[in-house]
C-alpha cells in the first residue's frame, strides 16, 4: 500500500504509468491471459481523471468528513 509521501510525490501515478505501459507494450501474450486482463482493469481505476471545481469540491469534502469521522472513533 502506499504512503502518503508515495501519493504527494506522485512515485504512485508514475508506478501505475509504467504498469500499464507493460501491459500495452507486450504483444498479446497478457491479453490472453485472464488473470492478467482483471489486473490491468484494477491499475486502471488507479488512472489519474481530471474532475471538474463541483466535483472536486465534493471528493474533498468526503474526505474531510471521513477525516473528522475517524479522528473521534
Amino acid at each position: 500500500m502506499g504512503t502518503t509521501d508515495d501519493y504527494s510525490t506522485g512515485r504512485v501515478l508514475e508506478n501505475i504509468r509504467k504498469a500499464l505501459h507493460v501491459f500495452d507494450s507486450t504483444e498479446g501474450s497478457l491479453n490472453n491471459n485472464e488473470q492478467a486482463v482483471r489486473i490491468q482493469k484494477k491499475i486502471q481505476e488507479f488512472e489519474p481523471r481530471i474532475l471538474s471545481f463541483p466535483e472536486a469540491t465534493i471528493y474533498i469534502r468526503k474526505a474531510a468528513l471521513l477525516i473528522h469521522t475517524f479522528s473521534f472513533s
